[in-house]
């Protein structure tokens, strides 16, 4: 089965994406908590120098350390992927709860400021209010102002959040 890296080396990220699924839904592990269940993502973050992993639906992404080998972070989670797919753990409650605003910074990194960075842009988290499920973003870089930064707002920042958030929140733009 193929599997694309991406390397977001701005962020010190790995993006690993396969044609089969990882799981529905999303699953978020951070390396630094002290009680983990037994799987194929804390052998990762046990095993290799990194600070947080990510998975949902058909994508791993980790954040590594900055003095980390890259090569061999991508052989080691190319190993753990194959032998994933081989014979499939049981990724059920094995999620550490993360607080929410981390949780957007971590879906921001993965899945929207790649694309950000191609446009020499990105995004700002402002301000989230949880009680309210209330975020506010502010577009930097040359999305600041583009004639496209809504289409990039619906389409990319809403679909995503929404997709992956437990629940709904409002998002607002801040002035520039």
């Amino acid at each position: 089965m193929p599997i694309n890296i991406e390397k977001f080396s701005a962020k010190n990220i790995l993006i690993f994406r396969t044609n089969m699924p990882f799981l529905s839904g999303t699953l978020f592990l951070s390396a630094n908590q002290d009680e983990k269940p037994e799987n194929f993502v804390t052998d990762i973050v046990n095993n290799l120098p990194i600070e947080w992993c990510l998975i949902a639906d058909c994508t791993l992404a980790v954040k590594y350390m900055q003095a980390a080998d890259i090569d061999n972070i991508t052989a080691y989670i190319l190993a753990e992927i194959d032998d994933f797919l081989q014979t499939p753990y049981s990724l059920e409650n094995c999620a550490v709860k993360q607080n929410n605003y981390q949780l957007l910074e971590t879906l921001a990194d993965v899945f929207i400021r790649p694309t950000l960075y191609h446009d020499s842009g990105d995004i700002k988290i402002i301000d989230y209010d949880e009680k309210n499920a209330n975020l506010t973003l502010q577009f930097t870089g040359h999305c600041s102002g583009c004639p496209y930064a809504q289409n990039t707002l619906n389409n990319v920042i809403i679909r995503t959040f929404n997709r992956y958030l437990p629940q709904q929140i409002n998002i607002k733009m801040a002035e520039v």
